[in-house]
């Protein structure tokens, strides 16, 4: 879960919960691991990764990502101790130069954000040509990410001001922003049982990852 917004946001129910929101991988291995590979799946060659939402940076260590941005202080404090270089900062505006990274990585933060396409247009900023941006998320549109939405928020703290979206509504903003999607990996697959696989495609899992290729022109 990623926990990025802008800088003018409400605060979100992760201040303060740090040690409790790293514990619900722990909690749920099964549901992290399934999720990873389906990530993993995604991920290409790259010399520079970057993590938006890095959040205590799980998938960040586990991927090999060495750079993360996150606004929160105590999630970046975590995050050092996995060994990634993270820095305080939000989606809509990324503290780096252009073209700095080959890879970006944003993972179930999408549902936080303020601004997708300001986020998204940051993003193929700082993305140099040619260069990957996988996009993994919950689905709006399927059980789990319904479950959040009717009753889900009241119980979980973590997803209390989150705004969810489909599949069809990324592949817009990528789009929008100078992206083409080339994979799509879906896992939490309803009828499956632990462990979770992971197929190509969307439409069935709850947990989707979009890889994309930054375009030539922005």
């Amino acid at each position: 879960m990623g926990t990025i917004g802008k800088v003018n946001r409400k605060p979100y129910s992760f201040h303060n919960q740090c040690e409790r929101y790293d514990a619900w991988y722990d909690r749920h291995a099964d549901v992290f691991h399934a999720e990873l590979a389906a990530i993993k799946s995604l991920m290409p060659n790259f010399q520079k990764g970057l993590e938006i939402g890095v959040g205590t940076g799980r998938f960040a260590a586990a991927l090999g990502i060495r750079h993360g941005v996150d606004p929160e202080p105590a999630m970046l404090a975590k995050t050092a101790t996995r060994g990634i270089d993270a820095v305080i900062g939000v989606a809509e505006s990324l503290p780096y130069c252009d073209a700095s990274f080959d890879m970006l990585l944003l993972t179930t933060t999408i549902c936080f954000l303020d601004d997708i396409g300001r986020a998204f247009r940051e993003a193929r900023r700082v993305i140099e040509p040619q260069g990957r941006f996988i996009v993994a998320f919950i689905e709006k549109d399927r059980h789990l990410g319904k479950r959040y939405q009717n009753r889900g928020k009241a119980g979980n703290p973590f997803y209390a001001n989150a705004h969810f979206v489909s599949t069809s509504e990324v592949i817009g903003y990528l789009e929008s922003e100078g992206f083409a999607v080339e994979e799509s990996r879906q896992t939490l697959l309803r009828e499956d049982s632990p462990p979770y696989r992971h197929i190509p495609g969307y439409g069935n899992g709850a947990f989707i990852a979009l890889r994309a290729k930054a375009l030539n022109t922005p």
